[in-house]
């Protein structure tokens, strides 16, 4: 049976929908990288403190994710996504008003709107486009990383350079939030199909999944958890690092964009690689390897205070990070056989995985403050490495979490 998305409104709209709702995933968070002097300068708060404004939302992550299978499972997926971007739309806005406490606890609820679309976005595919999950998870990834490159890129130059300051240009995000909530409108007033082919379900007297013991789960997590935490602490301090050692912090902010922009052929691409491979070990090999030439290129930049291979690690950078997260993504999906373990596996990875990466940026931040160096940050990354290899490479092998399960007739 071929999918087909041809002559069908319903899909196309879905699938607009489903983009513009990925373009708000990264770029709330990735936009205040690059403006934290001037967050801190104007907020009065320290290099530890200012690691929150990273910290929160993965830490947001982490708090819901356990529990976003069974709300979207009790009340509909699609329901309980136009209900996120409602959330998400309202905690964009009224962070920007009041002090570093309103402006903190609104981050919090951004990141906590949308673990949402990250924990279910993989489930729904799978039931609405499971001939297309590697396209569609491509395509998404896409979309959610072009925009979050736009934001890191262009907050400086609005911010600085049209005199807007940090919250306009933090504000001006919120009309990507207004219109993925006008899109997912129709979906909330259309009458659910059913999924296009026949797919195993929770029904099915087979297996039942216990994720927490089942060791394929705990590698997806760790391994997801790991290239999070990498990726979250470029995001929260890279900017930083740079200007703090003479760098301009408008070409600091493009450093990053540099590193957005690489993940986008990356995520893409191994999307439409994974499914196709007996297992993704190769995948595993090459993304470890580009985080590695990149951290060390970064240590040798900031130790020489010399940028000449700057550019060149933030290219490896964003090639590992679109590999690593990309390949994350599709394990949700490869590792699984019906719509509820995408969505449990999902969950538990994201829980626990961002609950890693919750970490990295306030810690490192805290490790800049004790050491007054980004050289040592930088090394605690480059370890940080082995263990995403060692952990990619068992959860790429060619097996689904039912194998390791204990079974529940």
């Amino acid at each position: 049976m071929k999918e087909s998305i041809k002559n069908q409104p319903k899909q196309y709209l879905l699938l607009l929908a489903i983009f513009v709702l990925a373009m708000n995933l990264r770029a709330p968070i990735t936009l205040l990288g690059p403006l934290t002097n001037e967050i801190k300068a104007d907020l009065n708060i320290s290099a530890t403190v200012a690691g929150l404004i990273t910290t929160l939302p993965v830490l947001a992550f982490a708090i819901i994710s356990p529990f976003i299978s069974r709300i979207g499972n009790r009340f509909g997926m699609k329901k309980v996504l136009f209900l996120s971007i409602v959330f998400l739309l309202i905690a964009s806005i009224v962070r920007l008003f009041g002090g570093v406490n309103i402006f903190l606890i609104g981050t919090f609820f951004v990141g906590m709107s949308i673990a949402f679309a990250n924990v279910l976005l993989p489930a729904l595919i799978k039931m609405d486009f499971p001939l297309r999950i590697g396209y569609m998870t491509g395509l998404y990834t896409l979309f959610m990383n072009i925009t979050a490159a736009i934001a890191s890129g262009t907050s400086v130059p609005v911010s600085a350079g049209l005199g807007l300051g940090w919250k306009m240009t933090a504000g001006i995000w919120a009309l990507v939030a207004f219109a993925a909530l006008v899109l997912w409108i129709p979906q909330m007033l259309l009458k659910p199909e059913a999924p296009k082919v026949a797919l195993k379900t929770e029904t099915t007297p087979a297996v039942k999944v216990n994720m927490w013991k089942n060791p394929l789960a705990w590698s997806v997590t760790v391994f997801f958890g790991i290239q999070s935490l990498s990726f979250y602490s470029m995001v929260a301090w890279l900017p930083t690092m740079l200007s703090n050692n003479g760098m301009d912090p408008a070409t600091a902010g493009w450093v990053l964009f540099v590193v957005q922009m690489a993940q986008l052929p990356a995520s893409f691409g191994v999307a439409l690689l994974s499914d196709r491979l007996k297992n993704q070990s190769s995948l595993v090999w090459i993304g470890g390897g580009a985080f590695f030439i990149g951290f060390s290129g970064l240590i040798y930049s900031i130790s020489q205070q010399s940028f000449t291979f700057v550019w060149i690690s933030a290219i490896a950078i964003g090639i590992a990070g679109g590999l690593t997260f990309g390949l994350s993504m599709m394990l949700y999906n490869l590792k699984t056989d019906t719509v509820r373990e995408a969505s449990d596996l999902a969950g538990m990875s994201q829980a626990v995985g961002y609950l890693f990466a919750a970490m990295g940026p306030t810690l490192f931040g805290l490790l800049h403050d004790v050491t007054g160096s980004w050289v040592s940050v930088l090394y605690v990354l480059l370890a940080s490495v082995f263990v995403i290899v060692g952990f990619g490479l068992f959860a790429s092998q060619h097996k689904k979490v039912s194998f390791y399960s204990n079974r529940k007739e």
